[in-house]
């Protein structure tokens, strides 16, 4: 993990100033520490969910993926795995070209989840962060897309099975 703290990433990498970093912080201290600064800042609209996404990325050292390519689900990783589980904990594993796995999540913080899931798939895999909506949206086209493919390929069968006449 890098040395900075996230608000100290996002004063550099984008237009949040330091007096709006320490007032939302305050309001943070004031709360018992409820949410995290990224959220409290996205929420209060001085930066993008994205911009704390790829400021959380870069204070873990892990990869920052604005959006997940389709070319990169495949089935065999998720065919055994909840769906429930998916969304549940906003992480989703896809395929990085030569290197394997990477484990697609919204929470550094959440390792419990990587960790389970890396059981499960009995591989290696890297993390990887990503916006909670876009993993959303590849947890909703992978399932999506497999149970259309799904239905289409039992309506090819129906139709290939031969018709038995009764004379």
């Amino acid at each position: 993990m890098a040395d900075n703290f996230i608000g100290q990433i996002l004063l550099a990498e984008t237009n949040l100033d330091e007096q709006t970093l320490d007032s939302v912080l305050q309001r943070q201290a004031e709360s018992d520490g409820d949410k995290r600064i990224g959220r409290l800042l996205v929420e209060g609209g001085f930066v993008e969910e994205g911009e704390v996404m790829a400021a959380l990325a870069e204070q873990w050292g892990l990869i920052y993926l604005p959006e997940i390519d389709p070319n990169r689900l495949d089935r065999s990783l998720v065919e055994n795995i909840p769906l429930q589980f998916l969304k549940k904990r906003c992480i989703l594993p896809i395929l990085n070209g030569e290197s394997g796995i990477v484990i697609v999540t919204s929470d550094p913080l959440d390792i419990e989840s990587f960790d389970s899931l890396t059981n499960i798939l009995g591989s290696d895999c890297e993390r990887a962060l990503c916006r909670p909506d876009s993993i959303e949206e590849a947890i909703s086209r992978y399932f999506y897309q497999h149970s259309a493919a799904d239905d289409s390929q039992e309506e090819e069968t129906e139709e290939e099975q031969p018709k038995i006449q009764i004379a």
